[in-house]
C-alpha cells in the first residue's frame, strides 16, 4: 500500500479507495477489531493503515474513549466527503456488472422502522444471510439519524412508510401497500369501530413519520372523531402487550397483526393507506448490489405478510 507519491520533488499524500474504507469503517464501528472483522482485515492490518493514514493527515484521526474510538475534529470535518468518494469508487467498480451475492463481502447495512424490525427482522437477517454468506450483516432501527446516514452511505438501504417530504437525493420505491388499523385483544368487547374508537388508543411514534405529528389523528379529528389518547409508545412490541392486557386500542399497519389480535379498518374519508418503501441514495439507483437488496427486501415482505 502506498500513501505518499513523489511528484518531481514534492512529495504527496496518495489515498486509495482501501484506505477510505478503513477511516469510514473505524468511523461507523468505533473499534479496530471491529473494523477488521467488517473488512476481512486482521486488527494489525487495520492498525498500520491508520498509522500511515495519521502521518498523510498529521493528525490522529481517531482518539481512545471509554465507549471505544472516536473521530477527531479533523476527521469529523472531512468524513461526509470521504463517504462520498467511496461510494462514487465502488459504483464505478460494480456499476454494469452483475452482483454476485454468495461471494459479496463487504458490508449491508439495512435500516427499518421499528414495526419492521420487530414482524420481519428474523426473516431479513436469514435471508440476506443465506444468499450473503460472507457479507457482515447489520440490522437497525430507522432513527432519526438514519436519513443522514443513507445520504453519506453509512447505511446501504432503508424500509420505512413512504415519505413524500424526503429530499429528492433519497430515492423511495414503493415495497408493500397496507393499511393503518385500529388493534385490539382478540377478546376485546367492541365489535366494531365505532364501538372500539371510544376506548382509550395507544399511539406508536415512529422516528421519521409521525415523530412530531400525528397526521391519522388530525384526518379522524376532521372527519368528526375524537381519540381518547392514553399513551404514547415508540416500541411495537410493548404496545402489543399493553392492549393485550387491557381494553384500549393501537394504531397499527396491517402488515405488523398477530393472531392474538383483532383489527377494525377506516373506511371512506378516513381510511387511512401506509405503504413502505425501499429507502437509498438517489445516487445508487442502479447499484448492481441495491437492486439485488431491494429485489430480496421486496420478496421477504411480500411473502412474509400474505
Amino acid at each position: 500500500m502506498k500513501v505518499w507519491n513523489f511528484v518531481g520533488d514534492k512529495m504527496e499524500p496518495e489515498i486509495g479507495l482501501k484506505q477510505i474504507r478503513v477511516l469510514t469503517c473505524l468511523y461507523k464501528e468505533k473499534s479496530l477489531k471491529r473494523c477488521a472483522h467488517a473488512i476481512g482485515k486482521t486488527p494489525s492490518a487495520i492498525s498500520k493503515t491508520l498509522t500511515k493514514l495519521r502521518e498523510v493527515y498529521d493528525d490522529p484521526l481517531f482518539i481512545t474513549s471509554i465507549t471505544g474510538i472516536e473521530p477527531t475534529p479533523r476527521l469529523l470535518a472531512m468524513i461526509d466527503d470521504l463517504f462520498t468518494v467511496q461510494t462514487a469508487l465502488e459504483n464505478t467498480l460494480i456499476n454494469n456488472k452483475k452482483f454476485d451475492p454468495n461471494s459479496y463481502s463487504g458490508e449491508i447495512a439495512l435500516s427499518c422502522s421499528m414495526g419492521l424490525v420487530e414482524r420481519f427482522g428474523t426473516e431479513l437477517f436469514t435471508k440476506l444471510s443465506t444468499l450473503a454468506p460472507n457479507a457482515y450483516i447489520k440490522l437497525y432501527t430507522w432513527s432519526g439519524e438514519t436519513q443522514q446516514q443513507l445520504e453519506s452511505a453509512q447505511i446501504t438501504a432503508g424500509i420505512h412508510i413512504l415519505n413524500e417530504e424526503k429530499p429528492q437525493h433519497i430515492y423511495q420505491k414503493t415495497i408493500l401497500r397496507d393499511e393503518l388499523v385500529l388493534a385490539v385483544r382478540a377478546e376485546h368487547p367492541a365489535q366494531s369501530l365505532a364501538e372500539a374508537i371510544i376506548y382509550p388508543a395507544i399511539i406508536l411514534k415512529t422516528a421519521g413519520w409521525n415523530d412530531h405529528r400525528f397526521h391519522f389523528l388530525e384526518k379522524l379529528k376532521t372527519a368528526g372523531i375524537e381519540v381518547n389518547n392514553a399513551a404514547i409508545v415508540d416500541q411495537l412490541s410493548l404496545g402489543l402487550r399493553l392492549i393485550k392486557v387491557s381494553n384500549k386500542g393501537m394504531f397499527i399497519p396491517k402488515v405488523v397483526m398477530t393472531p392474538d389480535l383483532k383489527y377494525f379498518s377506516f373506511k371512506e374519508d378516513c381510511y387511512m393507506p401506509v405503504n413502505f418503501a425501499f429507502c437509498i441514495k438517489s445516487a445508487n439507483q442502479n447499484n448492481p448490489l441495491h437492486l439485488w437488496l431491494h429485489k430480496v427486501c421486496s420478496s421477504i415482505l411480500k411473502q412474509t405478510s400474505q
